[in-house]
Formats: C-alpha cells, sequence, structure tokens
C-alpha cells in the first residue's frame, strides 16, 4: 500500500479503474484507497466507476471529513442500504462528531436511531453521550431514539454521559497538546457534560437522577468516581459541575439509610472521601451543603476509615475531614494507616500520622507493627512520631510483619542493620534498645563509633 503514497490524483484513479472489485474492495477495507490517499475529487469520480464497492468506504471518508453532500449524495442512491454489515455504524461515526446535518440526512435515509453495534451494544444515542454532543443527543431523542436503551454493562446514555468528563479530558489534551489554558479546559468539558446531562434528563432520564441503576449505582456515586484532577493541583478537577447538578435536582450525598451506592453500603458521601485529590472537591462541597463528617454506614464504615485507604494523596482529605469535624473515636479503624506506611512518601506518611496524633488518635495495639512496619521502610520521622506518642511502643518488638509462615521474624533494629541507616540506629541505641554480641558489632560497624 505503501507504493500507492505521493501518486497524483489521475494516476490513482487510473490504477482504480484497472482494479477488478476483489481488489478495490481490498484496498477500500483498508483504508488506504480512499480514507487516506484520495480526495473529494477522486471518491467523486471512484464512485462513478465502482459505485457498488466504494460507496462504502466513501461515506466513511465523507462523515470523517465532514463532506455533508456527498453523504447525501451516498444515501440517495437507488440502491443504497443502510442496514448492511458494512453500512450500518454510519450513524454512529457521526455521532462521535456530533454534525446535526449529516445525522439528520441518515436519519432520513432509513438508520434507526436505537440500532446497537459492537462489542459493547452502544447505540448513536449513546455514542453523542460519551462525546458530549449535546445537539446531535437531542436530534436522536427527537427521532425516536430510546433514552433507556442500555450497553451490554447495563449502562444508559444518562449514565455515560455522567462519566464522559475522562474521555473528553484525554481527546482535548490531544487536540490541543498541552498548549491550552487548563483551567479554561476544564470548565469547558464540566459545562459540556452538564449541558448534555441536562438534556437527557429533560428528555426522560429526570428518575436516573437519584433513583440506582440495575446494578445499584446512582448516578451521583458514579460522579464522584469519575472525577479526574489533571496534573494541575487539587483545585483543578474535572467533574464537579455535574455533581452539583445532580443534588440541585434530588440526588442524596448519603441517603438516610445509607445503601443507595455503587456497593451495597457505599454511599457518593463515602466515596468522595475515598483517597482521591480528585475527590476533595467534592467531598468539601457535600460537606458544605450539610452532610456529617462523622456520617457512618450500617457497617459502622466512617469517612476517615474511606480517606486512609493507603494512597499517596490522602493526606488532604484526612486534613479536610478533621478540620470540618471529624472525630476519631474508639471505632476508628487503624489498619489502613497500617497500609498507608507501605506507601513510598515518608513525608506524606509522616504528615499524616502526625496529623492524626494531634486530634487526638491512638495507635493502641498497633503501634508496635506501625513501627516494625515504618523501621522496614527506613521511615525514621515516622518511627519517631509513634515512638514519641505512645509509651507503650515496644522498641524491641519481634514480628512477623505480614504474619506469613515463610517470612523472617524481625526487629526494628534489624531492619535498621539491612538498610545500613545511622540515622536510625543511632536514634534505637539512644532509646535502649537491645542487641546481641553479633548485632552489636554490626551497630558499631555501621556507626565508626563504639557503642557504651
Amino acid at each position: 500500500m505503501a507504493c500507492l503514497q505521493g501518486l497524483s490524483t489521475e494516476i490513482l484513479l487510473h490504477i482504480g479503474k484497472l482494479l477488478n472489485d476483489a481488489d478495490l474492495a481490498h484496498l477500500s477495507e483498508t483504508n488506504c484507497f480512499l480514507s487516506e490517499m484520495f480526495s473529494e475529487t477522486l471518491v467523486t469520480r471512484s464512485l462513478a466507476d465502482k459505485p457498488r464497492v466504494v460507496e462504502i468506504p466513501a461515506l466513511t471518508w465523507a462523515i470523517d471529513h465532514t463532506k455533508r453532500h456527498l453523504v447525501k449524495r451516498i444515501v440517495s442512491r437507488p440502491r443504497f442500504n443502510p442496514h448492511t454489515a458494512s453500512t450500518r455504524s454510519a450513524l454512529h461515526d457521526a455521532a462521535v462528531y456530533g454534525d446535526c446535518e449529516i445525522m439528520a440526512t441518515l436519519l432520513s435515509a432509513g438508520y434507526d436511531p436505537n440500532l446497537t453495534i459492537g462489542r459493547k451494544q452502544y447505540t448513536a444515542l449513546h455514542i453523542c453521550a460519551m462525546n458530549g454532543q449535546t445537539q446531535a443527543a437531542k436530534l436522536l431523542l427527537d427521532n425516536g431514539a430510546l433514552i433507556g436503551a442500555k450497553d451490554v454493562t447495563h449502562k444508559t446514555a444518562f449514565f455515560l454521559a455522567i462519566e464522559s468528563s475522562k474521555m473528553l479530558l484525554s481527546q482535548a489534551r490531544v487536540a490541543i497538546a498541552g498548549k491550552a489554558d487548563m483551567t479554561k479546559l476544564i470548565r469547558d468539558i464540566d459545562h459540556r457534560v452538564v449541558k448534555t446531562v441536562r438534556v437527557l434528563a429533560e428528555n426522560g432520564a429526570q428518575h436516573e437522577v437519584s433513583a440506582p441503576n440495575i446494578l445499584h449505582v446512582t448516578a451521583l456515586y458514579s460522579a464522584v468516581c469519575s472525577c479526574i484532577a489533571p496534573n494541575s493541583g487539587p483545585d483543578m478537577t474535572v467533574g464537579t459541575e455535574v455533581i452539583r447538578f445532580l443534588v440541585a435536582n434530588g440526588a442524596l450525598p448519603a441517603p438516610n439509610n445509607g445503601q443507595t451506592a455503587g456497593n451495597p453500603g457505599r454511599t457518593p458521601l463515602q466515596a468522595a472521601a475515598a483517597n482521591r485529590t480528585a475527590n476533595r472537591n467534592a467531598l468539601s462541597y457535600f460537606l458544605d451543603i450539610g452532610s456529617n463528617p462523622n456520617f457512618k454506614d450500617q457497617f459502622g464504615s466512617n469517612l476517615l476509615t474511606e480517606a486512609t485507604a493507603g494512597e499517596l494523596d490522602t493526606f488532604p482529605i484526612v486534613e479536610l475531614l478533621l478540620r470540618r469535624g471529624a472525630i476519631i473515636d474508639g471505632n476508628f479503624d487503624f489498619w489502613p494507616i497500617f497500609d498507608a506506611l507501605d506507601l513510598p512518601d515518608e513525608e506524606v506518611v509522616d504528615r499524616l500520622i502526625t496529623l492524626l496524633l494531634v486530634h487526638g488518635a491512638d495507635f493502641g495495639s498497633i503501634a508496635g507493627k506501625c513501627f516494625t512496619v515504618a523501621a522496614s521502610h527506613g521511615m525514621l520521622g515516622v518511627m519517631k512520631s509513634i515512638f514519641t506518642s505512645n509509651a507503650a511502643t515496644d522498641i524491641n518488638i519481634s514480628i512477623n510483619l505480614w504474619d506469613m509462615p515463610e517470612d523472617e521474624i524481625k526487629t526494628p533494629l534489624q531492619f535498621g542493620l539491612s538498610l545500613e541507616r545511622q540515622d536510625m540506629l543511632e536514634f534505637l541505641v539512644a532509646n535502649g534498645v537491645t542487641m546481641t554480641q553479633g548485632e552489636r558489632v554490626l551497630v558499631e560497624k555501621v556507626l565508626g563509633r563504639e557503642i557504651n
């Protein structure tokens, strides 16, 4: 196929005339013959010479290149059939671009607005919803598209529109190649998503604003989980405006029974408290409108537990909750903090633990294990925070960290030796760590001095 590149239109046209139908069909299917190398003139001439073979890729080419008059010409041909395996996806192709004129032409030519195609069984309305094509979605609805049509995952166009922020941001980034104002870009995407969601709600999807779908997922829960924080700081979040729209139209961050959620018992409020920078704006908004920072679901899980599930950006969420009145009580689950100690950023972990201690946290029975995990990662600052805050912390604790039979039982001192950390060993020695004669020799070697 590469040999055809660079040839003039007239030469390519001559080659096309010499090929038999099978060869021309093969070239057409590979998208080399028309989509990449042929001008509109060649497409038009080829339709006259090889109409039955060329009209299929020509239609795709015309849609991709916004050649509305050519689309009209192709679908107006006497023997054109919109229901063949090769032509049936044209309406979906046009829906990606949201070209209402082309879509109207296709609908007039007999295209079914409720046809499903592909592995995920999308309708053209689904495609419009995912791509933020509001006017095109309205056109389809006005022409009989079913608002409640579901894809293979049981999602309607309304839910796909709710989740469209990520796709739209990805498309925009490719288009602008990082040269646009990110603040404006995010504002535009949010506006586009809300506009599409509003049109769908006004045309029969209003009940989906607050009612869970067949998978027990609410639109608000889905919207929270679809928030995206580009690399521009936590206040630059895509997806928050649709959250505001849903709440304004009756969606609840934490239903009274605590059961309407993405997973049984998990509410949008809990999803917002989950440890993702992208969710901080959503959580702040929920708290602003009166959500309880000490909310607990029917299993006793609270927002602090959600916020400390072991991610690098957990600190801002925990800080926000504590600043808004979240109370650390005896039911607080500190095992997520233990998991957080596995994070690679010592500064983040140390800030998190210090913040919790300042607000009254007591590590209690897991202090020793947390202390040893911190030692295994060489997190001296975290070790000091735990040790000074909990008098019961045993500096000589000897445990199997992961409770696996094949794992070796180790002490903080042994981790300090394996890491050859002078500062860690100095801290342990200064606080009375006990050691065998062999360990003493190794410690003195690392420290470069004798131990009294």
